[in-house]
């Protein structure tokens, strides 16, 4: 068995909701992401008044967060309003695959990442300022909840 001892760079990801035309404002301009904490709670199992503990039987899954660049017209934060209020006024909800391809330090693939039945949940706030020296541009935070995180292969 060998051991792989290159490193995953951080700055190398590619993300893609849905399909490749289904949101090609919010797979353009994703510029960092955070992938989900899991969690498996303990069941405290004890036995003759000793502490004993066995793993649940469920994973829990923290939000995936990502940032976005906003464009100049806001319509990448207006596609995903419209998102949110789509789930919120109908009776059938809109969900879509997540995949994040890891990409290594030559742009390759080197492994994707899939979140299933994923919905916003939050769209974070755009900050402005007048007083600012130099130009920089808008971005925003979203955070999506999904049903499962799988590696694919």
């Amino acid at each position: 068995m060998s051991v792989d001892n290159n490193l995953l760079p951080t700055n190398g990801f590619k993300v893609l909701i849905g399909g490749t035309t289904e949101y090609p404002r919010l797979n353009t301009f994703a510029i960092g992401l955070t992938l989900p904490g899991i969690s498996n709670a303990d069941v405290s199992t004890p036995y003759r008044n000793e502490p004993g503990f066995t793993p649940s039987e469920t994973l829990n899954y923290d939000a995936l967060s990502m940032r976005f660049m906003c464009d100049e017209k806001m319509e990448l934060y207006d596609e995903l309003y419209g998102w949110m209020k789509t789930n919120t006024r109908t009776a059938t909800h809109q969900t879509d695959d997540i995949t994040i391809n890891l990409l290594t330090s030559h742009n390759n693939i080197s492994r994707e990442v899939r979140c299933t039945n994923a919905f916003p949940t939050s769209i974070g706030s755009v900050d402005f300022d007048a007083q600012g020296a130099d130009i920089s541009f808008a971005t925003f935070d979203i955070s999506f909840r999904f049903d499962e995180f799988i590696f694919l292969d």
